[in-house]
């Protein structure tokens, strides 16, 4: 099984353009302005920040976003801002108080809600999003597959197992439950980086 992604490949500049259009068409006015204001500070804190694969970070929360709203048509701004920001915490080292004052207080209580604090184990980071509001979930979902959706980038495809099973064991257990679209899309994707690992 093979898919043509449709952000993957795409570099910094046009991927940022299409997310702006999205949300200038999805939301407009305010909506469009939060998001705006999220972009701009995941864009700082993720500056100087690559992923696995030596792509510039910033690609990951945008794809996040732009998946969130393929799948997930009731996504509301606030989801989309959160979307943005989802690692500006954990590993962008910015503050919560400080997406409070951009963003708002709503955006900033969902991404602490998505901050894995680094103490607790992984799988029990994961499993624990059964518990929360299923807005929060579907933006774990949408992260989870655009993880997913990278591993075919990986240097390291002997990692690629134990991604899958872990997201099989620990997110797809409550995700399936949470969003059949955004779940669907991670078994799709998880179907095309799994002939990567072999």
């Amino acid at each position: 099984m093979t898919t043509t992604d449709p952000y993957l490949y795409l570099e910094t500049q046009p991927l940022r353009d299409l997310l702006l259009e999205r949300l200038r068409t999805t939301f407009g006015g305010d909506g469009f302005a939060q998001c705006e204001r999220a972009l701009a500070l995941a864009e700082r804190v993720h500056a100087r920040e690559t992923r696995d694969e030596g792509t510039p970070y910033i690609l990951h929360p945008m794809r996040v976003a732009l998946r969130l709203l393929d799948h997930v048509p009731s996504a509301t701004a606030d989801d989309v801002a959160a979307a943005l920001l989802h690692d500006a915490i954990e590993s962008g080292g910015t503050s919560d108080a400080e997406i409070e004052q951009l963003c708002g207080e709503a955006v900033a209580r969902t991404v602490r809600k998505l901050t894995h604090d680094g103490i607790e184990p992984k799988s029990s980071y994961l499993t624990a999003f059964v518990s929360t509001p299923r807005r929060i979930q579907r933006i774990k979902l949408a992260d989870r597959l655009d993880n997913v959706v990278s591993l075919v980038l990986s240097p390291e495809p002997g990692k690629i197992p134990k991604y899958l099973q872990d997201t099989e064991d620990y997110v797809l257990a409550w995700g399936r439950l949470a969003d059949k679209n955004l779940s669907k899309a991670i078994d799709d994707a998880m179907a095309v980086a799994a002939q990567r690992a072999d």
